[in-house]
């Protein structure tokens, strides 16, 4: 007797089963993730299973929870406010993700399950995703993928033996009433500026690998930057205009070859300040770049770098305005001196000044 096998086809989705779409039109009487009359067909994305998309084109852009929510992504695509709940992410392969196109608010708490990949928090270039909510639950790392802006509020804290990476040509942003704690795998910044206005704990050191990292906030850890062209340490806000401050290192810090520190001067020794409790160590090719802050006219010395342990090496000056020089002469700083502006060519001095031109 002859046997007839019936072909059987799997199919992965990189460890994860394939997710069908569940689209959100708003057309219910309230904004409830739960109401079956806000999804395109009147049918509810399958917890773990259909993946919701939020377009831009529906009237509805509030969207209630109501509880956690467990998908492997979610995808938003402008003017939405997600509220009062937990956004659990989870999946394999390029999953895990919350998307966002546009301007879009996360007041959800947020967070990801023992299984699946990294956590990916992605913004669009010329859009704002603004993060209220908290981690919650993290067990995997989170990656802060910033074409655009990502504005966080909240605290982050990736779990367990992961890390922190923030990713992406825009800007990552830390408010003074954000925080950034765990992530002992590490703290990674290989592209694009993460400003941290907010404190990070010392569970893990930093490394700047082809991006900035710049703010007004305190880094519990040591730092290190410089292995990759682009590197760049940047005390002070550069987001916002005159974004002079402090940035504060509890740890030592290593600059190397391809890392810039840059600051920024004002009036009256204003400056940005570098302020490291232990070591710094500069490279022979570590560079220094000197901005003038709007309407000021630059004409005495600052204070850019403060440290408590030792210094070795020093810092090449790499732009900067006309009669600068590095003072390194007062133990546990660095200073800039700025000479007073050259005088002006084509001086004219009136009739009668008592003023002799011998050119005549």
């Amino acid at each position: 007797m002859k046997h007839f096998l019936k072909p059987i086809v799997v199919l992965f989705a990189c460890g994860s089963m394939i997710a069908r779409s569940a689209t959100w039109d708003g057309g219910g009487a309230n904004d409830l993730f739960l109401n079956p009359a806000n999804w395109v067909g009147d049918v509810l994305p399958a917890n773990g299973q259909d993946l919701p998309i939020f377009p831009v084109t529906a009237p509805q852009k509030q969207v209630n929870l109501g509880g956690g929510r467990f998908f492997e992504r979610f995808i938003l695509e402008g003017g939405y406010r997600l509220y009062n709940g937990r956004m659990v992410v989870f999946g394999g392969g390029p999953g895990a993700e919350v998307t966002s196109t546009g301007n879009n608010i996360l007041d959800a708490d947020y967070g990801t399950e023992a299984w699946g990949n990294d956590v990916k928090l992605i913004q669009a270039t010329g859009g704002t995703l603004t993060v209220n909510g908290s981690s919650s639950g993290f067990q995997k790392s989170i990656e802060l993928r910033a074409l655009g802006t990502i504005q966080v509020n909240g605290q982050v804290a990736p779990g367990g033996g992961h890390a922190f990476y923030k990713t992406g040509l825009g800007i990552a942003r830390f408010s003074a009433s954000a925080g950034l704690t765990g992530a002992p795998g590490g703290r990674f910044v290989s592209q694009g500026t993460l400003i941290m206005n907010a404190t990070a704990n010392s569970a893990a050191a930093w490394t700047v690998d082809g991006g900035k990292i710049a703010g007004t906030g305190t880094l519990q850890s040591a730092l290190s930057a410089g292995a990759t062209r682009g590197s760049s340490v940047a005390p002070g806000d550069p987001a916002i205009a005159d974004g002079i401050g402090t940035l504060s290192i509890t740890g030592n810090v290593s600059l190397g070859n391809e890392t810039t520190l840059e600051v920024q001067i004002g009036n009256a020794g204003a400056c940005d300040v570098l302020a490291v409790t232990g070591n710094l160590s500069l490279a022979a090719k570590t560079a220094l770049w000197v901005r003038v802050a709007p309407g000021t006219t630059p004409s005495c010395s600052y204070t850019v770098v403060t440290h408590t342990g030792a210094r070795s090496g020093q810092l090449v000056l790499l732009d900067a305005p006309a009669g600068t020089a590095v003072d390194y002469s007062t133990p546990g700083q660095i200073r800039i001196v700025v000479g007073a502006p050259p005088v002006a060519d084509n001086i004219v001095f009136p009739p009668g000044s008592g003023v002799l031109d011998v050119t005549q």
